[in-house]
């Protein structure tokens, strides 16, 4: 009897531990996934800022040039 019960103390253990385990993967998955849709974001935003920054900058040329132009 005392045999059957460490046999089930140490099967539910293991199973515990198992599960535990399970949990601590899929959060890091989670925080994984995360991680990178804030990548994923912050270089959209960057990608973003940097072609509005062109934009302004050419449209800048090209009214100076108009300016040149008509002048």
């Amino acid at each position: 009897m005392t045999t059957a019960a460490l046999f089930v103390l140490v099967v539910m253990f293991m199973v515990v531990v198992l599960m535990l385990m399970i949990v601590i993967m899929a959060a890091a998955f989670l925080i994984m996934v995360v991680m990178v849709m804030v990548v994923l974001v912050s270089t959209a935003a960057l990608i973003l800022v940097i072609f509005t920054a062109l934009a302004f900058a050419l449209m800048e040329v090209a009214v100076v040039v108009v300016d040149n132009d008509c002048a």
